[in-house]
């Protein structure tokens, strides 16, 4: 007989290996019984109902889509910041006789461009189209030093001034169109009001 002390079973590396591999024939048992339910097929877990105010923004979200723009709503178009700040859908400040074609109304909204990038950014009231109920409107020239400008601003400063669009009296649905990306063609609208 050997003097040598016995090693408990537990400390031989067989034993271990033996452990594992009954652990994962029971695992591999467990989870591949058909009987059990999968996540998919348990019946969703019971949640609140939502408040009339939460009903009332998730219709709201759904109805607009997030490149829709009202006065007041800025935009953030790469290095551009632009504020609509405000809109008179009848404008009548035009002289008497430059005034728009019979039958049409001009619509005069006012713009801030303002560059938050590091280069400087080219931008203007050129960059708008107008729509009335889907058709294209003309733009409404006058001599006035407050009409937005086309021109390159540095970063840090502002470009603000109105575009004006001479639109149909009738005209239910008035939007000015402006395109963010050159690239992609995004396009983003403004809602005459």
């Amino acid at each position: 007989m050997s003097d040598k002390p016995k090693k408990p079973i537990f400390k031989k590396w067989w034993f271990w290996v033996i452990v594992v591999l009954v652990i994962g024939a029971i695992g591999a048992a467990a989870g591949g019984n058909d009987d059990t339910p999968s996540a998919a097929s348990q019946p969703p877990a019971q949640t609140a109902a939502p408040t009339p105010a939460q009903t009332a923004a998730t219709e709201t979200e759904q109805a607009e889509p997030s490149n829709i723009f009202h006065v007041g709503d800025t935009l953030e178009a790469g290095s551009l910041r632009i504020t609509y700040q405000e809109c008179d859908g009848d404008w009548r400040g035009y002289d008497q006789y430059l005034g728009p074609s019979d039958g049409n109304r001009v619509v005069r909204v006012y713009f801030v461009f303002e560059n938050v990038g590091d280069t400087d950014q080219y931008c203007g009231g050129w960059d708008f189209d107008c729509y009335a109920d889907g058709v294209a409107c003309d733009r409404f020239l006058w001599s006035s030093d407050d009409s937005l400008s086309q021109s390159s601003i540095s970063p840090g400063r502002k470009l603000q001034g109105y575009v004006c669009f001479e639109v149909p009296e009738s005209a239910e649905a008035v939007e000015l169109e402006y395109e963010t990306s050159f690239w992609t063609q995004d396009k983003v609208i403004f809602v005459v009001e």
